[in-house]
């Protein structure tokens, strides 16, 4: 079963765990099986359509998933999933 990782910054949405399992195919499949068990978490994860909200990054495991289509990414027992808010910055 794929594993989701939850920020401290996001842990009150669920239940105060730092990680749980969750099972589906997919980030999507993972996702939608993580808000049957931690409701709260939809709002701060997903848009109204189910997309990663624009400013998540997704990590499986090590690699950072393409913000397009990142729910389609196929997921396999063992995965850690890792949503970060993206920060912005560069030279100025």
């Amino acid at each position: 079963m794929p594993t989701i990782r939850v920020p401290d910054a996001l842990r009150r949405y669920a239940g105060g765990e730092a990680a749980f399992a969750v099972t589906g195919r997919t980030v999507g499949e993972a996702l939608a099986e993580a808000f049957h068990l931690h409701p709260d978490l939809r709002l701060r994860l997903v848009d109204e359509a189910g997309r990663v909200r624009p400013y998540l990054v997704v990590f499986r495991n090590d690699e950072e998933l393409p913000r397009e289509g990142a729910e389609d990414a196929v997921v396999a027992p063992g995965d850690f999933l890792t949503f970060l808010e993206a920060i912005g910055g560069g030279a100025g």
